[in-house]
């Protein structure tokens, strides 16, 4: 099912996330060019999460709960994407970056996702293969 390609998606986007935040804590063994190179990593990564997510996930939200729902969802989606590319910058402009912020911000979202949306949307699909 589907949702078990969004939480594949969650896997591999936290995996990069911690790649990136460990490698921020690494004393100048990292270049700023592996640094720019997760991060441009993890952008594509959240970018075709989130198409996905706008194309199944919030048409099935909307059925079964309501638009605010999809709407909330997708607000964090702009939000983690802005953060992002404010990291991005922050690390080519070598300045203090809020790596640490944004896999905080990605776990929050990611755990609301998986353990409430994703776990509902199950038991709506289990419900509609006994009627």
């Amino acid at each position: 099912m589907f949702i078990v390609q969004l939480q594949n998606d969650h896997d591999a986007i936290r995996r990069e996330a911690e790649l990136l935040q460990r490698a921020t804590k690494q004393p100048k063994a990292e270049s700023k060019s592996k640094l720019l190179r997760h991060c441009e990593r993890l952008e594509e990564l959240f970018t075709n999460h989130y198409l996905k997510e706008e194309h199944v996930l919030f048409p099935l939200l909307s059925k079964y709960l309501d638009s605010s729902t999809s709407n909330a969802v997708g607000h964090e989606h702009k939000e983690i994407s802005k953060l992002l590319r404010e990291v991005t910058r922050q690390i080519s402009r070598n300045e203090k970056n809020s790596v640490p912020r944004l896999n905080q911000l990605l776990l929050t979202h990611f755990s609301k996702e998986e353990n409430v949306l994703f776990w509902y949307l199950s038991l709506q699909h289990s419900d509609l293969k006994r009627t």
